[in-house]
């Protein structure tokens, strides 16, 4: 059972990132894809989205001039 799995883990990798070039999508979507993947698998997505909503919550914060804690800066 292990040598079938191997093959085909093995042959999907050659086959999906010639299939996607032969499509038109281009090399940096498909790096894209393979670095979310990466993140997927080693569970990082939902850390790195947290990183996003807190950097862009504190950007809008200091877009208005407010402090941290949601009043207004003097």
């Amino acid at each position: 059972m292990l040598p079938i799995v191997v093959v085909v883990l093995i042959a999907a990798h050659v086959i999906v990132p010639y299939l996607l070039l032969h499509t038109g999508v281009s090399g940096a979507v498909v790096s894209g894809a393979a670095i979310l993947v990466v993140l997927k698998h080693l569970g990082l997505l939902g850390s790195l989205y947290a990183l996003l909503q807190r950097r862009s919550r504190q950007l809008t914060q200091a877009e208005h001039g407010e402090k941290n804690d949601g009043t207004a800066a003097r």
